[in-house]
């Protein structure tokens, strides 16, 4: 028999985007090691490219998908609720601050205004007609963001859902998806009362 190596591609952020991906959850942390005090993206390694470039990636290619909507689910690495150091180490305040300056500048003339767009009232018709098209949610909202009117607070405006027991606990994981499943439409329609996010992550950890 023939044995076929295995091919692997990575999917670059335009090709997520391409193939329908419209939730990114995007892991981010100043290199504070580095004098330019760059931000990279993280997910256990740290990218090669700057956050900053795959954020411009992202509005190229809403540039040219106009009838899109994004969110944008920024964090360093998933906890919402974290704040201030445990949420950034060795980070200010003003160093988030001009962070989140530089994604604005990015994203500009994109990004919901939360004080016009309510998510739990608003169609997407009329968020597109106001080009209502990208929608955070951040950690560390009042630190990172001052409390900006252009975002959304993870630990406030996000259901987490109930914990995923992962692929290694079968007998739990079916009745625990079966009872998420069964029971989203309810969830989700106490969720937009409060103009909540449902996430539900089925991501999981093993062992070595």
């Amino acid at each position: 028999f023939i044995r076929r190596q295995a091919q692997t591609h990575d999917l670059t952020i335009t090709e997520q985007l391409d193939a329908g991906i419209r939730f990114l959850d995007f892991r981010m942390m100043m290199e504070y090691s580095d004098p330019g005090l760059p931000w990279y993206s993280l997910h256990m390694v740290q990218s090669v490219a700057l956050a900053l470039d795959y954020y411009g990636d992202i509005r190229a290619w809403l540039d040219t998908h106009p009838g899109e909507i994004l969110v944008i689910f920024v964090s360093k690495h998933g906890s919402g609720c974290k704040v201030g150091q445990d949420q950034y180490p060795n980070v200010t305040v003003a160093q988030k601050l001009y962070m989140w300056e530089n994604m604005l500048d990015t994203f500009e003339g994109l990004v919901v205004d939360f004080s016009l767009t309510a998510l739990n009232e608003t169609t997407i018709s009329t968020m597109l007609e106001r080009n209502h098209r990208v929608v955070f949610y951040m950690a560390d909202y009042e630190e990172m963001t001052g409390s900006s009117q252009y975002a959304l607070d993870q630990c406030a405006d996000v259901d987490n859902g109930s914990k995923n027991p992962g692929v290694f606990k079968l007998e739990e994981a079916i009745p625990w998806q079966q009872d998420m499943y069964t029971n989203a439409t309810d969830r989700k329609s106490e969720d937009k009362k409060g103009q909540k996010f449902y996430k539900v992550s089925l991501a999981t950890g093993g062992s070595m």
